[in-house]
Formats: C-alpha cells, sequence, structure tokens
C-alpha cells in the first residue's frame, strides 16, 4: 500500500523570505514621488470641486432671491379683493388658454414641417428615377436604332421570283447560295 518510509531532502529549508523587488529603495522612492504626485493632483482637484461647489451655492442664492422677488411682485390672494382675484383669475385662464394655443400651432408647425420634408424627399427619389428611367430608355432607344440600321444593312436585296418551271427547280439550290454568302 503506502510506503512507510518517508524521505526527507538533504538540504534544509530556507525559513527567511525572501525580499521582493517593491521593497528595493530605489523602487521606493519612485513609489513616494508617484504617490506625491499623486496627492497634488488629488488636492487640486478637490479645491477645484469646492470652488465649483462654492460657485453653485452662490448660484442658487441668486435664483432663490430671483424667485423670492418674482413671488413678491404677484397680487397676494389673501390680500387682495375678489374682484380683483376673479380677473386675474379670468386673465391667467385666458393666459394659459392662449399659450396652450400657441404650443398646439407649434406642435401643428413642426408636424407640418416634417411632413413637407418627407414629401420633398419623395419627390426627390421619384425624379431620380425618373431620370434614370429616361436615361434607360434614351440607351434602348439608341440599341433599337442602331439594331434597326444593321439590320436594314444586312437585309437581302429582294430577288426576282423565279419564273415557271426552271425557277422552281432551281429554287432549292438558291436558298443555301443566299444564306451562307451575304454572312
Amino acid at each position: 500500500m503506502n510506503p512507510t518510509h518517508i524521505v526527507f531532502p538533504a538540504a534544509r529549508p530556507e525559513l527567511r523570505l525572501k525580499r521582493s523587488p517593491a521593497t528595493d529603495p530605489a523602487k521606493l522612492r519612485e513609489l513616494e514621488t508617484a504617490l506625491m504626485e499623486g496627492q497634488k493632483v488629488l488636492q487640486a482637484d478637490n479645491e477645484a470641486l469646492r470652488q465649483r461647489e462654492e460657485n453653485l451655492q452662490a448660484y442658487e442664492q441668486r435664483l432663490r432671491s430671483l424667485q423670492n422677488q418674482v413671488q413678491g411682485n404677484k397680487p397676494d390672494a389673501h390680500i387682495s379683493t375678489t374682484s380683483t382675484n376673479r380677473q386675474s383669475a379670468g386673465n391667467e385662464s385666458a393666459l394659459t388658454a392662449d399659450w396652450s394655443k400657441l404650443h398646439r400651432a407649434r406642435e401643428l408647425l413642426e408636424v407640418e414641417q416634417r411632413q413637407l420634408s418627407e414629401d420633398q424627399h419623395v419627390l426627390l427619389q421619384a425624379r431620380d428615377v425618373l431620370r434614370q428611367r429616361e436615361a434607360n430608355l434614351i440607351a434602348r432607344e439608341e440599341a433599337v436604332a442602331l439594331a434597326e440600321a444593321r439590320l436594314q444593312v444586312a437585309a437581302p436585296e429582294p430577288t426576282k421570283p423565279a419564273r415557271g418551271l426552271f425557277g422552281l427547280t432551281r429554287a432549292p439550290f438558291k436558298l443555301p447560295k443566299s444564306v451562307f454568302t451575304k454572312s
């Protein structure tokens, strides 16, 4: 089964850990300088983010003050009389209706512009197809005219029909002669 005798190596194992190449003093200096540069970049980024945050906070404050001014200029419903409320409500509803009409007209205009653009595109494609057909038709007409001219040139001259018994007996000999000499 299993051997009972265990053989150990003759050399003694080394119990000390070997120094890794990263702990080399030159490598350590390079890593330290890279770390310092990385920290400088992070500090610069952090400063830029802090400035951006300050700018955003100042911008938010300006927007809030503008919003308060706009809300302060509106007539307050609690202070004004009911006739003013009705009139402003009528004006606001009319204004809202006018705005909705404007938005609807803008939507319709955009739809019409899209349809017009699509129609124009279709017409341009149809024009291109017609021009291509015209060119093909002209080429076909030229080819037909050339073929007709060749046929007219190659057409045999009309011969006098053979008469009588002599012509009837000679006709079978003239047919191959006329076919093979014209080619």
